[in-house]
């Protein structure tokens, strides 16, 4: 992560989220496979793309079940 990127997520969230999200993503390795798919996708399109939202809930299921991302915006739900 980029000084100017981490600044950036320090700013939006605060250095403690910075932080818990830092360490969720050294630990746990779906996080950190669903955050370098996020990364791949945004690095793919960035010449198209002017902003992102990302809108999240939470299942009643662990996120340690939640499969990777490959990528690709799920269309279906």
């Amino acid at each position: 992560m980029s000084p100017r990127a981490l600044h950036a997520q320090i700013a939006d969230e605060g250095v403690l989220r910075a932080l818990r999200f830092a360490v969720n993503v050294l630990t746990r390795p779906t996080a950190r496979r669903r955050v370098r798919s996020m990364r791949r996708t945004f690095g793919r399109h960035r010449d198209n793309l002017l902003a992102v939202a990302i809108i999240a809930h939470k299942d009643d299921s662990s996120i340690d079940e939640t499969p990777p991302l490959d990528g690709d915006i799920d269309t279906k739900g």
